[in-house]
């Protein structure tokens, strides 16, 4: 748990334990309160017990109305708080101890019985006091006891039964006190614990509900009505909802899904059918959750997993690629000692049969098909390497002309017309993987297209500081029914062409977090876009 939390926490408790000890003062109080009125109403009504009617009421009188006025004011001074909580706490102690003193010395002793009224105001301030100061205040609270026993008895007569009784009082005044503090430490401790667990669990489920709500599959989970009680963003994606759907019946919210589960319920083992909700292929998995409720164990809920079944095929096959990456490595490396051989071997005989035109038409055949093997077996281990992560900042505005440069020095005595606009901008990207990505793309324009053709690279700015590239031409286009398969490896429509340009230059546009894909909102010609993912900042 991150520190500043544990901080926050623990002054959140001290706040809370402060406010409790400021209720315990105020509920003494008017404790103290009531019993001076009652006293008061008592002798006023002539129903006082027997050892208060016994006494001269000119005694007894002054000295409740004195306790009440003293109750009342310290009332006033504890709302207020003055003083602070340590220093109202003594006071409110001494007042307690100076009424009952007086109570006990005009009403006869501790034989009266007043003393007990102690024990109360004794519990409250050892609930909100340190041992030490707990203790204290019933070693005082003793000690005073006995010192107006004997102030009285100066007066009234000696009796050694009296002081037996005051120490009997004194005895329970301080283990009462010893008892409650100790029971007050032992509940703030565990109260402190249970905050600290309490903290620990909400965090803990905090977690888990950020990482159920960021999971690449859907999280449903169904109670026994088959009520969704739980359901994260990429299930309701799945079921194609952007509202909240918590406690919604899942049979209104997706039919198919609710006879999968009845289905799943009545068929063990388990059943992995595909269903089809609102056109999106899913792959539903089920599971029992064990729930209790009142005591009573239940195994109806349910926890409903969804895979998309288009993410799953897309891992599979990036799995199946990556197989055969490694494998066509393996062949590119056995290729390429034979084929440079037979390169060299039809280079000599180039040397030998030069007046010869048919040999020359054949060896130029050998040699430009040698060529062509050569760059598929480049282009395979190129596609093998391990992709690090790329880095590096392009500034498009002042990039852009070198690039188009370069590619027209590549291809010398041809016209390849490159148009390119746009803001000034730095984009995150390896500056050699951006212009081989640019490359093949112009590449593939102008084999498509034709020489003539013009292409297009403007790029923009959105509002979020993102970037979009986008490489155009307004030739023939391509095809409907070969758009799915463009990006894969090997696939190529021309003669020549090995079907690993725009494989590669989608690999090198992930390495490096872009993204390359065929645009297709304009329906005339072709049009690719690289989405820089990154923001960017401008010069």
């Amino acid at each position: 748990m991150p520190k500043s939390r544990i901080t926050s926490a623990s002054a959140i408790s001290k706040i809370q334990a402060g406010e409790e000890q400021w209720k315990i003062l105020r509920g003494l109080a008017i404790y103290r309160l009531f019993l001076v009125v009652l006293l008061l109403m008592l002798i006023a009504t002539k129903t006082a017990p027997g050892f208060l009617s016994q006494l001269n009421p000119q005694q007894v009188m002054p000295t409740a109305a004195i306790c009440a006025a003293g109750a009342i004011a310290l009332y006033f001074i504890l709302n207020a708080r003055l003083g602070g909580f340590f220093l109202q706490t003594g006071i409110q102690f001494l007042a307690d101890l100076t009424s009952v003193l007086l109570l006990l010395y005009v009403s006869g002793g501790i034989s009266s019985g007043v003393g007990l009224l102690l024990i109360a105001p004794t519990v409250g301030y050892a609930l909100v006091l340190p041992t030490r100061l707990a203790i204290l205040i019933g070693a005082i609270s003793t000690l005073a006891l006995f010192s107006e026993e004997l102030y009285r008895q100066l007066k009234v007569g000696f009796d050694s039964g009296v002081f037996t009784q005051t120490g009997f009082l004194g005895a329970i005044l301080l283990a009462t006190a010893l008892s409650t503090n100790k029971l007050a430490i032992r509940a703030r401790r565990s109260e402190a614990r249970a905050e600290r667990f309490g903290s620990q669990l909400i965090d803990l489920t905090r977690i888990n509900d950020t990482i159920v709500e960021h999971m690449r599959t859907g999280v449903i989970v169904v109670d026994n009505h088959r009520q969704i009680r739980l359901i994260n963003q990429t299930a309701q994606q799945l079921l194609g909802v952007k509202r909240n759907l918590t406690n919604d019946a899942l049979g209104e919210v997706s039919i198919e899904l609710d006879q999968a589960l009845t289905l799943w319920k009545r068929q063990r083992p388990p059943m992995q059918d595909i269903i089809t909700i609102k056109t999106k292929q899913v792959l539903p998995r089920f599971r029992e959750i064990a729930t209790a409720t009142a005591g009573i164990s239940s195994n109806q809920s349910h926890i409903i997993l969804l895979e998309n079944v288009e993410r799953v095929r897309e891992e599979a096959q990036r799995i199946k690629l990556a197989a055969l990456g490694r494998l066509s490595a393996g062949i590119a490396h056995e290729i390429r000692n034979p084929l440079a051989a037979i390169s060299s071997a039809g280079e000599l005989l180039g040397e030998d049969f030069t007046e010869n035109v048919e040999a020359s038409k054949l060896l130029d055949v050998i040699n430009r098909q040698t060529r062509r093997i050569d760059k598929i077996v480049n282009d395979v281990l190129a596609l093998s390497r391990p992709s690090e992560p790329a880095s590096g900042e392009v500034e498009l505005s002042t990039w852009m002309p070198q690039a188009v440069e370069q590619y027209q020095e590549t291809h010398p005595g041809k016209v390849r017309i490159i148009s390119f606009d746009g803001p000034p901008v730095i984009v995150r990207f390896s500056g050699a993987h951006l212009q081989q990505v640019l490359f093949n793309l112009w590449n593939n324009a102008f084999e498509h297209g034709g020489e003539d053709l013009t292409v297009y690279a403007k790029w923009t700015v959105d509002d979020a500081r993102q970037v979009q590239l986008k490489v155009s031409d307004y030739g023939a286009g391509i095809p409907e029914q070969i758009r799915e398969t463009l990006f894969e490896p090997f696939f190529t429509t021309a003669t020549n062409g090995t079907g690993l340009g725009l494989y590669l230059a989608r690999e090198m546009c992930e390495n490096n977090n872009a993204r390359l894909e065929l645009y297709t909102e304009d329906p005339e010609g072709t049009h690719f876009l690289i989405r820089f993912s990154r923001p960017v900042e401008g010069v």
